[in-house]
């Protein structure tokens, strides 16, 4: 009896795992690919995704990505879309020079004597002592930034212990100068074991070539100075699509159609007349498919205007969200002159999405994309990847590039599959029902051999 149900429950297991095996997919199962470059040994390597995919990719979470390695197995993998990135705070040390400044001690005279040739005074006169030079502050070049700084780091080495207060002012030109900091203390104390310093004043954000530092009170030994740039947000490089347009008949009269030929990510447009003095108002409209509504991404004044021998054009407009729709359409405004004229350009702008994989398995690794027939797998990598970098992890990735284009299971893989009989299903019931009908005819032969034992 025991043999029978664990033969059952190990059937039903290898039958379940047999399931599982047939539905991981397969470097086939996708229209195209490109071949990865990969360096070093990294545990995860990153790319930008190329415009190729993008064109045949068929689900816009683009679910119909994935990685495989050398022997064709699929690897993880987790999509990111583009971050603004933020540089670190940067310190820069300048040049500075002393400025000095001419005291004349009135209290303190010398007398001076002309004597003739035969020693005779011939003229007593009293002059001013020799001028003693102060340093009253610091001039500070900054013209090789490129950025205003947000605060100005001084370090001395006189006195060692003490406060002092301090002007800031900054200057284009050396002649004339704008207060920055018009009173700030500087410090350094000790006490015992404690100690306590203020090196740093805060700038407003304006550049200057130069800057100076004036004392109010005594004097600092200045023996260095530096500034302190503040993190720079970088965002990702976008990537342009030019569309040519086509003239159509919409509803409320003459409009332009674009093809992006993809599913681009878009996020900005912008509209390129062509000629000079052209002006149109209209509405920029996007759907998924044809035969789908139009949904309204953008209103607004499109112009290209010759003014002597410069151009003035309307600029690139962000779109509120991101689009991934094929289709465009740009409808004037009904009534202007400029609907009948040629088809303006239609320019598309994207961030491309980031894809992070694990390099599970021998090289070389293969991005397949564009298909029907598999789902969305799950996004554990992208968990690990944010606790890695939560803990401070570093080189733990490194960059892919793209390689040659691969065509793998060709446009067949881009059809929508027909519906057969779903025989997984009815096998998986069937089995399903046998193990039932198993575990009935269990109880009753048990219950029949506690009867006659009794």
């Amino acid at each position: 009896m025991k043999k029978l149900w664990m033969l059952g429950m190990l059937w039903m297991t290898a039958f379940g795992a047999g399931m599982a095996h047939a539905d991981a997919p397969k470097p086939g199962d996708f229209a195209r690919g490109v071949r990865l470059k990969t360096e070093g040994a990294a545990p995860i390597y990153r790319l930008a995704l190329p415009d190729a995919l993008y064109r045949v990719a068929t689900r816009d979470d683009l679910g119909d990505v994935r990685v495989f390695n050398g022997a064709g197995a699929p690897v993880s993998h987790v999509l990111i879309r583009p971050r603004v990135a933020e540089t670190a705070a940067e310190r820069v040390d300048l040049p500075f020079f002393p400025i000095h400044d001419r005291e004349t001690g009135a209290a303190e005279q010398v007398v001076r004597f002309q004597l003739a040739p035969d020693g005779a005074v011939i003229r007593i006169g009293q002059e001013p002592a020799e001028r003693e030079e102060r340093i009253i502050g610091c001039l500070v070049d900054a013209g090789r930034l490129r950025r205003s700084p947000e605060a100005l780091i001084l370090d001395w080495s006189s006195p060692e212990s003490g406060a002092v207060s301090a002007a800031v002012e900054g200057s284009h030109d050396l002649s004339r100068w704008q207060p920055l900091a018009p009173k700030v203390v500087l410090a350094r104390l000790r006490y015992g074991q404690y100690a306590l310093e203020q090196r740093t004043i805060p700038l407003p954000e304006r550049r200057f070539n130069y800057l100076r530092v004036r004392w109010l009170d005594e004097p600092l030994d200045v023996t260095k100075i530096a500034v302190r740039l503040s993190p720079v947000r970088q965002e990702a490089a976008r990537r342009t699509l030019p569309l040519t347009g086509r003239k159509t008949e919409a509803e409320n009269g003459p409009a332009f159609l674009y093809d992006a030929g993809g599913r681009f990510p878009v996020d900005r447009a912008a509209v390129a007349m062509t000629g000079s003095n052209r002006l149109l108002e209209g509405v920029l409209s996007s759907r998924p498919e044809n035969g789908e509504d139009w949904r309204v991404r953008l209103r607004g004044l499109f112009y290209r205007l010759t003014l002597g021998e410069s151009i003035l054009e309307s600029d690139p407009a962000d779109l509120p969200s991101i689009v991934t729709d094929r289709h465009w359409r740009l409808e004037p405004a009904s009534g202007q002159s400029g609907a009948g004229a040629a088809p303006p350009d239609l320019i598309l702008a994207w961030k491309p999405h980031e894809l992070a994989f694990l390099a599970e398995g021998d090289k070389p690794f293969t991005l397949a994309f564009g298909s029907r027939r598999v789902e969305a797998p799950d996004a554990a990598l992208g968990s690990l990847l944010e606790s890695l970098k939560e803990g401070g992890a570093s080189g733990v990735d490194a960059w892919a590039e793209v390689g040659e284009s691969l065509v793998l299971g060709g446009d067949g893989a881009l059809a929508l599959p027909s519906r057969p009989l779903p025989w997984r299903q009815m096998i998986l019931w069937a089995v399903l029902a046998a193990g039932v009908l198993l575990l009935g005819w269990m109880a009753w032969r048990l219950q029949r051999e506690m009867r006659s034992g009794a």
